[in-house]
């Protein structure tokens, strides 16, 4: 993985999660989970050098875990997604606003990732 540095800290945990690679922090280091040959060096040299960004997260994050199951009410609801994707019937809509100043993406990534560190139901998945 290119590090990039326009990638928010978030974004770069999600990316290396997708592929597979667990990261923890241990006595104030970020370790890592992969299989053999799941992280090159270069992901070596880009996890070296963004430690300091990384490591708040996962102190965040503690040893909560990266997935749950689903509860009943959420397994029924994806067995209904699953047999009419179509569907828009079990869509909630949130929020509806019009802002008339610029956000910033990046507050906000930041306050959907804390929600997700502190509330690990939110992090269920099928």
């Amino acid at each position: 993985m290119d590090m990039q540095p326009h990638i928010a800290p978030s974004d770069y945990l999600n990316a290396l999660h997708q592929r597979g690679i667990a990261l923890l922090e241990r006595d104030g280091k970020v370790r890592y989970r992969a299989a053999r040959g799941g992280l090159s060096e270069e992901d070596l040299r880009d996890l070296s050098a963004r430690q300091v960004e990384i490591l708040p997260l996962l102190r965040l994050r503690g040893e909560a875990p990266d997935s749950l199951p689903l509860s009943r009410g959420q397994e029924a609801l994806w067995f209904l997604a699953r047999d009419r994707p179509w569907s828009t019937d079990y869509n909630v809509v949130v929020l509806v606003a019009r802002f008339r100043s610029r956000l910033d993406a990046e507050k906000i990534r930041g306050v959907y990732q804390t929600l997700l560190n502190r509330h690990p139901a939110l992090r269920a998945v099928s």
